[in-house]
């Protein structure tokens, strides 16, 4: 697979203007400018022209709470303690062993983001003390 962009952004280096890279099965197997490419890179059938495309690696968010997608409508009460009652009754009221859907949307969410690590965090029947 060929891919050209606009640009590439690398940790620790100047970023590249006009890259072209070349992916073999599921690794990169040469970055540079398309003027450089290998002859057998020449002739890969599968290219992507990304005019307007800025390249960088995949961001980590390593943190977070999967399963609180659902609970993005909830108003917010006024307050924190508030809040967390209020967060942790709804948590309580399900199980993340019968309901997935919130974790596949906080994940697609993430992914659209630009995340492609997470690391998450679940809890449940917490108890307010």
């Amino acid at each position: 697979m060929l891919i050209f962009a606009h640009s590439l952004k690398n940790p620790g280096m100047r970023d590249i203007k006009d890259p072209t890279l070349w992916i073999k099965g599921n690794r990169i197997a040469w970055i540079g400018l398309e003027k450089d490419l290998p002859i057998e890179a020449k002739s890969d059938p599968e290219v992507y022209r990304l005019p307007q495309t800025v390249l960088s690696p995949g961001l980590v968010n390593a943190h977070c709470h999967l399963e609180l997608t659902e609970l993005e409508a909830t108003d917010y009460p006024g307050s924190f303690d508030a809040w967390i009652r209020v967060i942790l009754a709804l948590k309580n009221s399900w199980s993340p062993h019968t309901n997935e859907a919130p974790f596949e949307k906080g994940i697609y969410r993430t992914l659209m983001g630009g995340c492609t690590t997470i690391g998450d965090h679940i809890s449940f029947d917490s108890k307010i003390v």
